[in-house]
């Protein structure tokens, strides 16, 4: 997380024609280490996260893979 973040959320500004792949470059995430994507809680496809989508006011959720049972 960002610094400035409180608990697993945060702000952040972004510039217009940004994709959700430009801001995981951003904060140096590995795109392989994202599995869930959603923007206002809706599922981004894979091949959907490097065209500019956002608008003013968004919510990003990223996930990691998950594993378990």
């Amino acid at each position: 997380m960002p610094e400035g973040s409180v608990g697993n959320s945060t702000f952040i500004e972004i510039l217009a024609n940004t994709s959700i792949h430009d801001v995981l470059l951003r904060y140096e995430i590995p795109k392989d280490t994202v599995h869930l994507v959603l923007l206002n809680g809706i599922y981004i496809e894979p091949e959907e996260r490097e065209t500019p989508i956002f608008s003013e006011g968004d919510v990003l959720a990223l996930w990691p893979p998950v594993a378990g049972g």
